[in-house]
């Protein structure tokens, strides 16, 4: 048997000075940003999968200890019969959206209006003090999860020791910093987690039994990236891993045969799995050849030991949990005679995603245990179709979002601007910008240009080749956009039409920049170089311009681009996590929105903190100074407002 921490040791206790970095949120369409997470990702796939890490470590296994035994939270005689448990997935982004959702989790209590309106949870008073709620006629009250089970994806863009302090640690630990006891953490990993060969993931969560890592109140527990738990009133919670390349290990294979054999008849099951294959893989292509599939085959050998006999009694999954998806969606299936529950919570800190392609009814993967046509219904999604069409309106504000991802589309059509320039200067003798400052101001004189532009294109190889190079760019950012079972060739066709708006529009911007120039400061050499400066200024918000607006308009008519799209605003509200309620009537899940996340934040009553320094980051580093038995070190300025996304749902 594995036990939780001895309260003797959890820290917290004794007054301290550290540093924290509150970082912004992470800009996905930033170039630096996109090089090192694509170089991480390729590294990734090619060392981490040959490096087995999961099989290093269940080989250093201490000797003596059967570390097949699941964590038991069932037989603590100190503790309430019940047990109530928090999850959310994708965390580690920006200050302000981890640190809302890790204030809320880090409360002994939420009040929440039984009417599932928003509603205000009060301050605590000094940093030392706890507020638990008092339920009324018209709010619930929900008890602090005990367990804390995070479900992949703990820090992002790409996992290092840097990033996991930055953006999970420093949030986590001034959400709560102290409490008597400590709480105990369980985390599967997800691809961002593996973009370090799962190397700060093994760091953070998988120490020795002797040296546990704490980050404020909660403390580590497991000792591979995988885990059990055996809960009260028969229930079991399973963690696993599907690393990179969605495959299992042969010592996690065995690790969940030996917890399948242990199940009894009357137990349930709670899967918590990296990815929703429900959502992303076709049941029928999935039928036809599996292989392509793997994620949904290594899913199904997992449920097929639980809901099989082969190792120990039947076991039924009600639950299956998954982030990965940043928002909240829960589908219903029935399977035989029990109905399950397929919940996806990606809210817990990293970009809000719009549900507009959740799907109504979905075809299952089937398995051994899973009959063919099984189909699954969608019962709630969060956000709201009309709140995802409202956040993807903001898209069109691309340029001014994601400022160096339209100054390098800008200098993509500098480029194109000096090439063509060249190549009319040999053919003229004549130089460009002075060509079309004597061009007619008309739409006859714009058509005419960008006639001899594609002409000239046309009878130069170099130049012709740089455009087909940027042709096949957008038409490949396309097909990489599509939705699964969509046309390449449609998406094709999208990303080829955006393309030639992206080059004649920036040839358009150069002639209107020389006309309005030549027009005010006449043909002079300096007035050329003025036009130049307005080419660049014209193609920074042109271009910006038209990338979101195809990215909007590709999203409404055919659905591309459904993560890009969101990813573009770095949309910090909309965010969720799950408080579970372990009891002997059965199990009840309490799904919290929070619309609004917190914007300004400030030290708690008793707590000092430095005054803010900007880094190199874009982070702001702050020190702080803590007395003893903290229990917060920040605050919100504006009440946080979490709500019940739907009603709660009981699983007797």
């Amino acid at each position: 048997m594995v036990k939780p921490p001895a309260a003797s040791i959890t820290p917290g206790r004794e007054p301290k000075s550290f540093a924290i970095v509150r970082e912004t949120r992470v800009s996905w369409f930033d170039i630096r940003q996109l090089l090192a997470t694509g170089t991480k990702t390729v590294a990734a796939t090619i060392v981490g999968s040959m490096s087995g890490r999961r099989e290093i470590m269940a080989a250093l296994d201490p000797p003596g200890v059967d570390m097949t035994e699941p964590f038991r939270y069932d037989q603590n005689k100190d503790q309430d019969h019940d047990i109530w448990i928090d999850y959310l997935a994708d965390t580690g982004d920006g200050w302000n959206a981890t640190t809302s959702i890790a204030w809320l989790v880090g409360r002994d209590g939420l009040k929440l209006a039984k009417s599932r309106t928003a509603t205000p949870q009060d301050l605590p008073g000094n940093c030392n003090q706890e507020l638990m709620p008092k339920a009324t006629a018209e709010h619930n009250v929900l008890p602090a999860g005990s367990i804390t089970i995070l479900g992949g994806d703990e820090v992002y863009p790409t996992a290092s020791a840097t990033t996991y302090q930055r953006r999970f640690i420093d949030p986590f630990r001034c959400a709560r910093y102290f409490q008597q006891g400590g709480r105990a953490v369980y985390a599967i990993p997800g691809n961002h987690d593996w973009y370090d060969g799962l190397t700060g993931f093994l760091r953070i969560f998988c120490q020795s039994m002797e040296s546990r890592r704490w980050f404020g109140a909660w403390q580590a527990q497991q000792h591979r990236s995988y885990f059990s738990l055996k809960l009260p009133h028969g229930w079991w919670l399973w963690g696993v891993d599907m690393a990179l390349e969605e495959d299992l290990d042969p010592p996690q294979y065995d690790y969940f045969k030996a917890q399948a054999k242990n199940c009894v008849a009357g137990d349930r099951l709670i899967l918590c799995v990296p990815n929703p294959t429900w959502l992303k893989i076709d049941a029928k292509d999935f039928q036809r050849d599996p292989t392509p599939h793997r994620i949904a085959d290594k899913m199904n050998l997992i449920m097929n030991l639980a809901t099989g006999s082969e190792y120990g009694a039947v076991t039924p999954i009600p639950l299956v949990l998954t982030g990965d998806l940043h928002y909240y969606a829960r589908h219903e299936a029935t399977i035989g005679n029990d109905k399950r529950h397929y919940i996806v919570c990606g809210g817990g800190g990293a970009f809000g995603l719009g549900t507009l392609q959740v799907p109504e009814k979905i075809q299952l993967p089937d398995g051994k245990y899973t009959p063919r046509g099984s189909t699954a219904t969608r019962k709630k999604i969060y956000p709201s179709a009309e709140d995802s069409k409202r956040l993807r309106l903001g898209v069109l504000k691309f340029p001014f979002v994601n400022r160096v991802f339209s100054m390098a589309l800008a200098v993509i059509g500098l480029i194109t601007f000096w090439a063509l320039a060249s190549v009319v200067r040999q053919n003229t003798g004549q130089g460009w910008m002075s060509e079309l400052m004597q061009s007619p101001f008309s739409l006859c004189g714009l058509w005419d240009v960008l006639c001899r532009s594609f002409t000239a294109a046309f009878s130069k190889p170099g130049l012709f080749i740089w455009w087909l190079i940027l042709l096949a760019a957008f038409i490949a950012f396309a097909i990489s956009g599509k939705q699964r079972g969509a046309s390449s060739k449609t998406a094709g066709a999208a990303g080829f039409l955006h393309g030639v708006l992206q080059i004649a529009g920036g040839i358009a911007c150069c002639w209107l920049a020389a006309k309005l120039t030549g027009a005010v400061f006449g043909g002079s050499t300096s007035a050329q170089w003025l036009a130049v400066v307005m080419v660049a200024l014209l193609l920074y918000l042109y271009t910006g311009f038209l990338f979101g607006l195809y990215l909007f308009l590709g999203h409404i008519a055919i659905g591309l681009h459904d993560q890009e799209v969101f990813s573009a605003q770095g949309i910090e509200d909309y965010k969720s996590f799950l408080r579970i309620k372990v009891a002997e009537d059965g199990l009840t899940i309490y799904p919290i929105g929070l619309n609004k996340v917190a914007q300004d934040w400030k030290a708690a009553s008793g707590v000092t903190l430095g005054k803010p320094e900007r880094t190199g980051t874009m982070g702001l580093y702050q020190t702080v100074d803590v007395p003893a038995n903290t229990m917060r070190v920040v605050d919100p300025a504006t009440p946080l407002a979490p709500h019940l996304i739907e009603e709660p749902i009981h699983i007797p």
